[in-house]
């Protein structure tokens, strides 16, 4: 009876590779079989319910991650309506208010016009009415810059030590 036990126990120490699935297994897991239907064990049984589950779960997660893209566009929607109703102002000229930025001064807010959709295509400065000659000139001076072309953009890089590098 020890030999048997010993060879069941050196069968439970080897791991051998599957030829068609090339997973690792304990050669004390083989069942050799003729052709034809395979009895079921408990771990075969388990196996399968395991891998039902796992495919349950990546539904579920597939679910799950189209809840949150819907719920988050919805959420979109919902955010530039209530920008809408609170500034009719830029809705009413026909900007997306998510494209506006505010700056303040010397102007109040630029418009980056298509950056909340397919990209920027247009940038545009607006402001109020001058209400006095100094932010009429102020007004001026900006749009003369404009209209001769002395426009730059930058990207300014600030490192971890402090140091700003210029692109």
């Amino acid at each position: 009876m020890s030999e048997l036990a010993s060879v069941f126990t050196a069968m439970g120490r080897i791991i051998a590779l599957c030829p068609s699935c090339e997973e690792l297994f304990y050669l004390s897991e083989a069942h050799p079989y003729l052709a034809g239907k395979q009895p079921k064990s408990i771990l075969d049984r388990l196996r399968s319910q395991v891998r039902k589950l796992d495919e349950i779960e990546e539904q579920l997660c597939e679910v799950e991650d189209e809840m949150r893209r819907r719920a988050a566009e919805k959420g979109r929607r919902a955010t530039k309506a209530s920008l809408k109703r609170i500034d009719p102002a830029f809705s009413g000229c026909g900007y997306d208010p998510q494209d506006v930025k505010v700056i303040f001064h010397p102007i109040g807010y630029v418009l980056f016009h298509g950056l909340c959709t397919e990209g920027v295509t247009k940038i545009v400065l607006l402001d109020e009415a001058a209400t006095d000659s100094a932010t009429e000139r102020l007004h001026r001076s900006i749009d003369n810059v404009i209209e001769r072309g002395n426009i730059d953009f930058k990207i300014l890089r600030v490192h971890e030590d402090g140091h700003v590098t210029s692109e």
